[in-house]
């Protein structure tokens, strides 16, 4: 076996032992979130019920699996596609996601206290997406 091959075999084995490891990591978190009782309850998430947990995960410096979680206890749908949607182009960087998420929910519970948190995850979708567009 020449130096190459091993050098792709060991990859490879790194590569699906990394997998795996993120793979049980997600689906631990979201189990685990499922059973807790969350400060909100079952109704919708409001921006100024999310604020305080926003700014618990950038004090913590979360990763995703934790903001993910966190931000959507309840596994909402539409909230996991648009945090999703953010993590995209912050997936290494999530206090860059954070903090144009907790400028949207402020500027959202400034003119709107009652709104969900979906109103906020769109406007740092599309906050997000102005930045994105800008520096390509």
């Amino acid at each position: 076996m020449s130096k190459f091959q091993l050098a792709v075999a060991v990859f490879l084995v790194v590569a699906v032992i990394a997998f795996a490891v993120v793979q049980f990591r997600l689906r631990s978190v979201r189990v685990g979130t499922r059973n807790r009782v969350h400060e909100w309850g079952s109704s919708p998430i409001g921006v100024a019920q999310v604020l305080p947990v926003i700014n618990g995960l950038m004090q913590d410096q979360a990763q995703w699996p934790e903001i993910i979680a966190r931000l959507n206890p309840l596994d909402d749908a539409e909230i996991r596609r648009l945090v999703l949607v953010l993590r995209g182009p912050h997936m290494f960087v999530p206090g860059v996601a954070l903090n144009i998420l907790k400028m949207e929910c402020e500027s959202v519970a400034r003119s709107s206290p009652s709104a969900s948190i979906c109103v906020a995850l769109e406007a740092a979708v599309r906050s997000m997406e102005r930045i994105t567009r800008i520096g390509d």
